[in-house]
């Protein structure tokens, strides 16, 4: 493998409307480009196609760790890069970007920073890791606010964070906002019954 081939892994469902907006921005950016479809109904795997990705259907199971991990077990590519539809990048950041991948150290998962922007009109901005090298031991976790911290911790990674930049918007509108809020509190309930003693997810409830 060739240390720089980076594979843009998502998830989607019924976005033929932001899919090729986020396709478009970081067009150039990945090796290869996987695209998990947990049921649409419209033209998202179409548009997925389009693009050149590797569409890739799986049922939806009310867990979001078992799609992405669906999603990067399919890549190849020596990284991983994690989006969501609903994310937006500056050409300036994914030139960036590129620009940083040849000083890519496999023993590192890298944040980047995402800012959020908000039904209200405010943004929150925060570090993600949405960066990492393709080893089968890094596995997300939580159905819902989903991550690799555990076995990142695990098995020794080291963090770094990069001067890379990405939009959310899948919380500007307010019915959409709503919705993932009622959908993301069941999802945590159900975490939490099988793990009452978690302290991330009862920070996250």
């Amino acid at each position: 493998q060739n240390n720089n081939t980076l594979a843009v892994c998502m998830i989607v469902r019924n976005e033929e409307q932001r899919l090729p907006l986020i396709l478009s921005d970081i067009q150039g950016l990945w090796n290869a480009l996987i695209i998990v479809d947990t049921g649409s109904t419209d033209r998202t795997t179409e548009i997925a196609r389009q693009f050149g990705a590797r569409v890739v259907s799986q049922p939806w199971t009310d867990d979001f760790s078992a799609a992405r991990n669906r999603s990067k077990d399919e890549a190849t590519a020596a990284w991983i890069m994690w989006l969501d539809a609903d994310d937006r990048m500056e050409a300036a950041h994914v030139k960036t970007l590129q620009s940083l991948k040849p000083t890519l150290n496999n023993g590192c998962v890298y944040a980047l920073s995402v800012v959020s922007k908000m039904a209200d009109g405010s943004a929150e901005s925060f570090l993600q890791v949405r960066l990492f090298p393709n080893d089968p031991r890094l596995r997300f976790e939580n159905r819902v606010h989903e991550d690799i911290a555990g076995s990142v911790k695990k098995y020794g990674f080291k963090g770094a964070a990069l001067p890379v930049q990405i939009t959310h918007t899948g919380y500007e509108d307010p019915e959409h906002l709503a919705q993932k809020i009622q959908r993301n509190m069941l999802l945590l309930e159900d975490d939490l019954a099988m793990n009452p003693g978690n302290i991330v997810l009862r920070f996250l409830y």
